[in-house]
């Protein structure tokens, strides 16, 4: 069997959602760990915010409690973070890098969040 060559379009992952909301707002509940903590992840999962130091090499420590009782660590570093343009801060997880780029465009109080995943090495 012959190996497939993967491009980095293969990796990527873009979702796109409208959110009746300003940017500002967005930035605030994607960025405090008082907000972040009430709504990341699966339904029925909830969350202990361990760090989250929001700046260019910074960590973010989390562990996520599943409705079983399971809880996942999650380790992740913070490789750039932009608060001018609020071009989301790409996350390099410890076991396998992934770069979440999210781009925001705002119009009447609302913003739309387009971006997504791109694994870069495992």
């Amino acid at each position: 069997m012959q190996k497939k060559e993967s491009s980095a379009a293969d990796r990527v992952i873009s979702i796109s959602r409208l959110l009746d909301a300003p940017i500002d707002l967005v930035w605030e509940v994607w960025t405090d760990p008082e907000h972040i903590k009430n709504w990341w992840g699966p339904d029925g999962f909830t969350n202990t915010i361990q760090l989250m130091d929001m700046k260019e090499g910074g960590e973010w420590n989390l562990i996520m409690h599943g409705p079983d009782g399971t809880d996942y660590k999650n380790k992740s570093v913070f490789m750039e973070v932009d608060i001018q343009d609020r071009d989301w801060p790409p996350i390099g997880a410890v076991s396998i890098i992934v770069k979440l780029n999210h781009r925001t465009m705002t119009s009447g109080g609302r913003t739309t969040m387009t971006g997504g995943p791109t694994i870069t090495s495992s």
